[in-house]
């Protein structure tokens, strides 16, 4: 390993590509209406309640957060790294986010709907504006900006609420009721013709799926800036106040790592289970499901992620040996891995492939996370060992410098 690098980050962003799946799983092989509620899709009883309330509590939010935050500290490393090199930090910076956004467009259009990295590109752009803010001020600003996404979030979602007092009113309007059930469908309500369509588009041809994301592209883009744009530059600004903090690299002891992973837990799993029976106690009513999942549920998955980031460096801290190499070889080609991911699962879940799209219980799509969790740590430590970088961060980096980079170690 070249000594730029940080075996605990690579090892924490290993954890993350592999954690991240077992979010996406559920928008992999399903309408992502589920992801909200239960109800819209793949079953609210018995093992996929189960399946739903340990994901919502433990899992949901919380990896695409490490993600961010991980995202967050890597960038501020190249910029520090450009810097010491005599190169102009903003210019490597923005030609990596535009290549990056490239890459995000053509994921979404030719291979998943889901994809993060276009976000990631944009968010990232900003979030360099605040690189040079103290260790508090990056924490203090981040969580302005989660809470701008809450703000956000609340305000919408008090409109619909008007809407459904205006449908629901004594006289209320033919129009006024039709106004609120396209809303309910938009929200995922059980029986909807959005989620039907969106089961018959995925079962369908390659062609018709390309087609349905080239006609939304931009709206997507709007669509994921307003649900996630404030709270992924909160967390970019975390994850750099965490790396300048010494905690990302392994600096900080170990005891720390546990104590703040513990506060962080007592605050966040107990918002968390009381959510889980405000959820179960609404029967999942579709306007509820958006209130929890959209909004309230933003403090505790913020804590969960803090817990979970401290446990995990913790535990790095402790490992040694093959498997840690192997998760760290993982996280150094988690561009590669991400990617080969949706390649993976869109070909076993949608239409041109297996076509198991919509078709299986909750509980049982996660039966297929861990033979990809195989795959990955399979080939990414075997690859590194002959090659300087995975074969998508060889591609980036290259096109983002301008000239080929180095590849074989040979």
């Amino acid at each position: 390993m070249s000594p730029d690098r940080h075996q605990s980050l690579d090892a924490l962003r290993g954890f993350a590509v592999m954690g991240i799946l077992l979010m996406n799983i559920i928008g992999f092989s399903m309408p992502m209406a589920a992801y909200v509620n239960p109800a819209a899709w793949g079953g609210s009883d018995g093992a996929d309640f189960w399946a739903w309330a340990i994901a919502f509590t433990v899992i949901d939010g919380k990896m695409r957060g490490l993600f961010s935050l991980l995202f967050g500290a890597s960038m501020l490393l190249v910029v520090e790294r450009a810097e010491a090199k005599g190169e102009g930090p903003t210019r490597v910076h923005m030609r990596r986010m535009f290549w990056l956004f490239l890459f995000g467009l053509i994921h979404f259009c030719l291979i998943w709907a889901g994809d993060i990295l276009a976000l990631y590109a944009l968010c990232g752009a900003f979030a360099l504006s605040l690189r040079s803010l103290s260790v508090r001020g990056l924490i203090w600003m981040g969580l302005a900006f989660m809470l701008l996404n809450m703000l956000f979030w609340s305000v919408t979602l008090l409109s619909v609420h008007d809407a459904r007092f205006a449908a629901s009113a004594i006289g209320a309007s033919a129009e006024a009721r039709a106004d609120f059930a396209a809303i309910l469908a938009e929200l995922g309500a059980s029986g909807g013709d959005g989620v039907r369509n969106d089961i018959a588009l995925h079962l369908g041809s390659y062609a018709a799926i390309v087609e349905s994301r080239l006609s939304d592209v931009l709206g997507g883009l709007v669509g994921q800036l307003f649900a996630y744009g404030p709270e992924t530059v909160g967390l970019m600004a975390w994850g750099m106040a965490l790396l300048k903090s010494g905690a990302l690299t392994g600096a900080w002891e170990k005891a720390r790592y546990l104590k703040v992973a513990a506060i962080a837990y007592a605050v966040g799993l107990p918002i968390s289970l009381m959510l889980v029976w405000a959820a179960t106690s609404s029967r999942f009513d579709p306007l509820a499901m958006a209130d929890i999942f959209y909004v309230g549920s933003l403090p505790p998955r913020m804590a969960m992620m803090v817990g979970h980031t401290m446990l995990l460096l913790w535990m790095i801290g402790r490992m040694k040996g093959i498997l840690l190499d192997r998760i760290a070889a993982a996280g150094r080609s988690a561009f590669s891995n991400y990617i080969a991911t949706s390649i993976v699962m869109t070909t076993i879940f949608y239409g041109y492939g297996l076509g198991l799209y919509g078709g299986l219980p909750r509980a049982a799509v996660y039966l297929f996370v861990p033979p990809m969790w195989l795959i990955m740590l399979l080939w990414s430590k075997p690859w590194l060992d002959r090659f300087q970088y995975g074969p998508l961060e060889w591609l980036w980096r290259s096109l983002a410098r301008g000239q080929r980079q180095p590849f074989s170690k040979g």
